[in-house]
């Protein structure tokens, strides 16, 4: 058995065994699952006005109103590169505390909450990812769990740098 830590989530992931003890907030876009630990989740919020950013990157699609203070907010299927849709009524904002921002908070678009389980009854796939090198990144590997597979998000990687250089320096 091998164990690795990863720092920007603070996760343990055990090769071949079950994954580390925690829960996770399970949501989709198209036709695939994520999750995301709920230790990283601050709030899950209904849609509401995002102010748009100019010259932002094109995942951005603005800011909101967040407790005291003003947090981007990313369209997490133009950041995967999936297809641009309308969301339904179902969708909402996850918003992800993150240390890349001055307010430590970020929000990201997602289609329909499905659930929050435990990682007790998954198995980790530590190399279960997107087949495009620059999304990799982006995920920790997944959690297989009665048939389906969840991409695990790494909460921390969602805004890189560059990309946050197009953000009004408040933000930064």
């Amino acid at each position: 058995m091998q164990t690795a830590v990863n720092n920007k989530q603070a996760a343990v992931v055990q090769t071949g065994k079950h994954a580390a003890a925690g829960e996770y907030v399970a949501f989709s876009l198209a036709r695939y699952e994520f999750a995301v630990a709920v230790q990283f989740v601050s709030e899950i919020m209904g849609m509401q006005q995002i102010t748009e950013v100019r010259q932002a990157a094109p995942e951005i699609q603005g800011v909101i109103d967040y407790r005291d203070g003003v947090i981007p907010v990313i369209d997490l299927r133009t950041k995967l590169g999936l297809l641009a849709v309308d969301y339904k009524p179902r969708a909402c904002i996850i918003v992800l505390r993150s240390g890349r921002q001055s307010t430590g908070a970020l929000g990201i678009v997602v289609e329909n909450i499905l659930d929050v389980f435990t990682s007790g009854d998954c198995e980790l796939e530590p190399n279960a990812h997107t087949k495009r090198p620059d999304l990799t990144g982006y995920f920790m590997g997944g959690l297989r769990s009665r048939g389906k597979l969840r991409l695990l998000l790494d909460a921390g990687s969602l805004l890189r740098e560059q990309e946050a250089a197009g953000l009004p320096a408040f933000l930064i």
